[in-house]
């Protein structure tokens, strides 16, 4: 692991800033092609400023989702590197989904590209770029797992964010293994049976909840517990209980899953 991958002097490139840039343009180039592919022509002609938007509000909202969900964690990062590094690090996903799906939709109207249609090309890439995200994570040290003893425990090194020199669980490859996976789903098999507008979004948000819900538990980060609890959570150690990101995804799923099988279910009976 390697939190910078270019060190000369003043110019430094982060690890987790290559793989977010590598990201954009991947995810840009086939959100386009989708696009033209879907005859969403006012999507292509504005895709470079629906993606300044989209990377505003979701850096916007997983900032803020951090520095509510995580007060303490924000004032070490304050007092250990000022104002720069609150900026620079601390993100929690479900913070840019929050603030990002409303702001999404006006930015679409904006531009008038049909919303069910245009939220949907953008969906198929967003655990691709997520992917991509995790792996940041996992050159960072952030985000990182609780300890374990399996034989592919991960060990990282001082420079690392989280908790160097603990035998921890790479959850950071986990979530992004998970987040591909998704995306080819999606792309492979969604996209070739589309029914209805916001299909796409409807069948990520689901698929990620369930992940979340799986790799959260072997989180050692300190994520906050909300439900059952019963000591405060140690960094390193497994959460006593459900996290703030579990009850997110439990209520995604409750909400989800019936929406989108009764939207299948009437779409299948009126192609049949």
């Amino acid at each position: 692991m390697q939190p910078r991958i270019i060190d000369l002097g003043s110019f430094t490139i982060n690890g987790y800033g290559l793989m977010i840039g590598l990201a954009i343009p991947l995810c840009y180039w086939l959100v386009s092609r989708e696009a033209r592919r879907s005859g969403l022509k006012t999507l292509d002609e504005n895709l470079i400023f629906l993606f300044f938007w989209l990377a505003g509000v979701c850096y916007l909202g997983a900032k803020l989702a951090f520095m509510i969900a995580y007060p303490d964690d924000l004032r070490t990062l304050y007092d250990a590197g000022g104002f720069g590094a609150v900026l620079r690090e601390g993100f929690v996903f479900y913070g840019s989904l929050v603030l990002g799906i409303p702001v999404t939709w006006y930015a679409m109207r904006r531009y008038r590209v049909p919303f069910g249609r245009g939220i949907d090309t953008v969906s198929y890439v967003l655990p691709l770029g997520h992917a991509f995200g995790r792996l940041g994570c996992f050159l960072a040290g952030c985000c990182h797992g609780c300890r374990t003893d399996v034989g592919w425990a991960v060990t990282f090194p001082p420079e690392t964010m989280g908790l160097p020199g603990a035998p921890l669980h790479p959850v950071q490859l986990y979530e992004a293994a998970g987040n591909l996976l998704i995306f080819v789903f999606l792309w492979w098999s969604v996209r070739p049976r589309y029914r209805f507008p916001g299909q796409v979004l409807l069948t990520y948000l689901l698929l990620y909840a369930v992940l979340r819900l799986v790799t959260e538990t072997f989180r050692g980060d300190g994520n906050p517990v909300y439900v059952g609890g019963a000591t405060h959570h140690q960094a390193g150690a497994p959460p006593t209980g459900l996290t703030q990101a579990q009850i997110i995804s439990i209520i995604a799923i409750v909400v989800g899953a019936p929406l989108l099988w009764n939207r299948l279910r009437a779409t299948a009976h009126r192609l049949g």
